[in-house]
């Protein structure tokens, strides 16, 4: 969708409706343009004014009457490669700046879909198997909805394997590990009433921990960076998966 790959690049869902519009219409009053992308007069003309700050949006007036055009295709491509261009000269010294604090743990938090959603990208980035200690399940349907229509099969694609470690007393696992082959991944269950997880673990980038919340009353995540608590997890992971290795 052209209006979704604008936004992409740095356009708000308004301003990227308004540039294709205007592209359409070539030369066109602001009201004509307010009609045919169905947003009142009053914010169509905030919104070509933001984009003429950006120097996408012009302007001439004909008989009283002011018309907008916009740049062409070509020029807006033209001009989010000088920034991207004029950002990757900038990147040398925004390393510089982060590996100060290379040592140093980091955490970061997110809530709610939006947040994890962020996370899932982190996962889809992942030069590692992924490492997960899973528990029974999440409860929020509009994330279980994105996990499985959208991250799951990403992953999948991605061919990021997954070897997961699940508590044989929920409810759902063995159908969750009869899933292993259609999901990329390898799930081991503890048969012991004493291992009840109800949230989740992901180790992943060699330094990378997630943890999840999944509860509605407690829907939030935490990505730790830390390279020895990783591999402190990783070899906990590794007894553990080791130890219920088939007979």
């Amino acid at each position: 969708m052209l209006q979704q790959k604008l936004q992409e690049y740095g356009l708000s869902e308004k301003q990227a409706l308004i540039y294709l519009k205007t592209l359409e219409l070539w030369a066109s009053p602001a009201s004509t343009i307010a009609k045919h992308s169905k947003i009142n007069r009053v914010s169509t003309y905030d919104i070509l004014k933001s984009l003429h700050a950006m120097g996408i949006v012009s302007s001439m007036k004909k008989k009283n009457t002011t018309y907008y055009s916009v740049i062409s295709p070509q020029s807006l491509a033209s001009r989010l490669q000088q920034k991207l261009d004029s950002f990757h000269k900038a990147v040398p010294e925004l390393m510089a700046i982060a590996e100060k604090f290379a040592n140093k743990p980091k955490v970061q938090f997110f809530e709610w879909i939006e947040g994890i959603k962020e996370i899932y990208e982190s996962l889809l980035n992942s030069q590692t198997d992924i490492l997960a200690f899973v528990g029974p399940g999440v409860a929020n349907k509009k994330l279980m909805t994105y996990l499985r229509e959208d991250f799951l099969p990403r992953r999948v694609k991605a061919k990021i394997f997954a070897k997961v470690i699940s508590p044989q007393s929920n409810k759902d696992a063995e159908w969750y590990a009869s899933l292993d082959k259609k999901y990329y991944k390898e799930t081991r269950l503890i048969q012991n009433p004493l291992f009840t997880m109800t949230n989740e673990i992901w180790l992943f980038d060699n330094d990378k921990i997630y943890l999840s919340l999944f509860n509605n009353q407690e829907l939030s995540w935490l990505i730790i960076h830390s390279k020895s608590l990783y591999h402190t997890l990783e070899q906990i992971f590794t007894l553990v998966r080791t130890s219920l290795e088939p007979q």
